[in-house]
């Protein structure tokens, strides 16, 4: 749990500094789970959904400014 509360803190630091932070890592090793819990009030976009990731490169300016509203997170 304080490896959640340190990163928390790092990234929300982050968030302030940069308009992207980037969180990486091995699959299933709860960045998901981070994200979400940190940003709540981030609407949540998942791109490992092939019609939602078809969408997004198809027309990337038109899927974030009319699909979606400020401010989200993805995931890749």
């Amino acid at each position: 749990m304080s490896i959640k509360r340190i990163l928390g803190t790092k990234i929300k630091s982050l968030q302030n500094k940069f308009p992207v932070v980037a969180i990486i890592g091995p699959r299933q090793s709860g960045k998901t789970i981070l994200i979400k819990n940190l940003f709540k009030d981030f609407q949540y976009v998942n791109l490992e959904a092939i019609d939602t990731r078809k969408i997004a490169e198809d027309d990337p300016r038109g899927f974030l400014f009319s699909v979606y509203s400020l401010p989200f997170s993805f995931n890749l």
